[in-house]
């Protein structure tokens, strides 16, 4: 073993999980796992890290077919911030920006709900106007023509007597629509934002047990080598 890479057995003892079970995820996530100069296989401290997110993530109930879109987000979360000191920061600014973003999210559509209310309000005032009208204008004409009005109430056209024109009824019934469809996208980006808040946890898991893992790991191997020489 050197001080960056685990053979296959190696790699199975720190994970703790099985070398046919390896090469099975290796072979369905389609894991980048190197070779060395024999052809066995060689795990990097990126892969083993990214095993771990994997493990975890099969704790939680993820498939392999759901793991494997994110494999590519696990490589290039562990490898920036294994060669960035700032790592820390970079998380915080993502964060920062995904907060952002949700919070942008959350403002359209609150302001969608209150356009959504105006138009309804509007378009509620402008029917009970035209109701009022009419009422104003029937009265003025029964007392008029009596006797016609009646026979024209008599045979007024269904779908107005109940003084709700049809294009109200079109115009709510597509703002209801529109509203339900927003209120559809909301949940969806919740439910977006919560799996991908689940999966960063696990991974910021995952470093800290790897980080805690390596430096057994070296212990092991500073003992190994202070008992080999005290016993020659």
């Amino acid at each position: 073993m050197s001080e960056s890479g685990y053979l296959v057995s190696q790699a199975s003892k720190l994970l703790e999980v099985q070398s046919h079970v390896l090469r099975y995820w290796e072979e369905e996530l389609l894991l980048p796992i190197g070779r060395n100069e024999l052809g066995h296989r060689y795990y990097t401290r990126y892969d083993i890290q990214v095993i771990l997110c994997i493990k975890e993530l099969k704790k939680k109930g993820f498939s392999l077919k759901e793991i494997k879109k994110v494999i590519p987000l696990f490589y290039e979360t562990v490898k920036q911030e294994e060669t960035n000191s700032k790592g820390d920061n970079l998380e915080r600014e993502v964060l920062e920006k995904e907060n952002s973003q949700r919070i942008s999210e959350i403002k359209n559509l609150e302001k969608a709900e209150r356009k959504f209310e105006t138009a309804v309000n509007s378009v509620s005032r402008s029917a009970y106007s035209g109701k009022r009208k009419k009422a104003q204008k029937a009265a003025r004409a029964r007392e008029q023509k009596k006797k016609k009005e009646q026979n024209r109430q008599t045979n007024k056209p269904d779908g107005q007597e109940s003084g709700v024109p049809k294009e109200f009824m079109e115009i709510l019934n597509r703002i209801v629509k529109e509203r339900m469809k927003e209120q559809n996208y909301r949940n969806q980006e919740e439910e977006k934002c919560r799996k991908l808040d689940e999966k960063i946890r696990i991974c910021q898991k995952a470093r800290k047990e790897v980080a805690v893992a390596v430096e057994k790991e070296k212990q092991e191997k500073h003992h190994f080598f202070r008992k080999k020489k005290s016993d020659a």
